[in-house]
């Protein structure tokens, strides 16, 4: 059994994972030894599939085995899969099915969620505030325009900056921008139109729409097509288009200057409107769903039912009693 085991170890260290990168040494010496450890004193004549799951099942007691389900039983599938080639064991889906079941009595409720993942009102202006003021006026224009299509399109970056300039409609009889995500470049496959920048939409002193309405009148002079892409680097950043790492790298930058908290990275945006969308929507879970295009109904869960005053209030209380100066309890 140890030489089998040591053959798939072999074969392991040369499939590529997901992204096509070599597997980390680390997780291939985690999962020998959880292999070894799973088929001590095993012979190939005693395999089967109850006995893989006995013995998963007391090595997850023990806490030695993956941690949560779905990591244990694709941890088992892959290495019946090669049993399945080299002995008589069949590890099934009805199998994967059982083991499913009884693991989940082993595994443990995790810590609730306790970090803060929005930003506040007053923290949305100081970033906002941050991004107008640097740079030049297309620079400041591009960057509000940008992050403010991500915090009031519930829109996510990579969409963003594959949108072509003959996606963006602008309705100046109703201050009003649309944006058409076509089905190729939205997460769910599906196009989406995102309605967005009325007159009000304000963070602070700084109007989204007055942003968003001088960097495409300047796109527009610039003579680019209906195929380009419509948000575009500027002088100084580079040639080609705008790469999603460059912005993320630029919203961390302007994250530092406005003093906000470590956690602030460009998904928090996303998850601030969603708990905007609480707000709004008052936990209607179908209408949410369609605007931020999640493809799993339980993605838009964590938004509508983890919604509550109590959390905004608590989380506003604490932000205040820092600007005070006093730790928090």
């Amino acid at each position: 059994m140890q030489t089998l085991i040591t053959r798939y170890m072999d074969r392991r260290r040369l499939m590529p994972t997901r992204k096509g990168r070599p597997p980390a040494a680390e997780t291939l010496r985690k999962t020998e030894e959880r292999l070894r450890a799973l088929f001590q004193n095993t012979t190939t004549d005693q395999l089967s599939v109850n006995l893989i799951i006995d013995r998963l099942l007391s090595m997850r007691a023990a806490g030695a085995a993956p941690r949560t389900i779905n990591q244990a039983v694709a941890f088992v599938s892959k290495f019946s899969a090669f049993l399945a080639g080299e002995s008589s064991i069949q590890f099934t889906p009805a199998d994967r099915d059982l083991l499913k079941e009884q693991l989940r009595d082993l595994v443990v409720t995790p810590k609730p969620f306790t970090t803060r993942r929005f930003f506040l009102p007053e923290e949305r202006s100081q970033l906002f505030e941050t991004i107008a003021g640097h740079g030049s006026d297309i620079r400041a224009a591009r960057n509000v325009a940008l992050w403010g299509s991500v915090l009031f399109g519930f829109c996510r970056l990579g969409e963003l900056l594959k949108l072509p300039t003959n996606s963006v409609l602008h309705n100046p009889e109703l201050f009003q921008f649309s944006l058409y995500l076509p089905g190729e470049i939205t997460k769910t496959g599906q196009p989406q139109t995102v309605e967005i920048f009325r007159d009000e939409s304000r963070i602070g002193s700084v109007s989204i729409y007055e942003h968003l309405l001088r960097y495409h009148t300047w796109r527009i002079a610039q003579g680019s097509t209906e195929t380009d892409l419509y948000f575009v680097r500027l002088r100084g950043e580079g040639s080609g288009r705008l790469a999603e790492t460059t912005a993320r790298r630029q919203f961390k930058y302007f994250a530092g200057r406005a003093n906000l908290p470590k956690w602030a990275t460009t998904h928090r945006l996303r998850n601030t409107a969603g708990e905007e969308g609480g707000n709004i929507f008052h936990g209607d879970s179908p209408t949410m769903q369609q605007l931020f295009g999640h493809s799993s109904a339980k993605t838009t869960e964590i938004y509508t039912n983890n919604h509550n005053t109590e959390r905004l209030s608590a989380a506003r209380r604490k932000l205040a009693r820092q600007i005070a100066g006093y730790s928090e309890p």
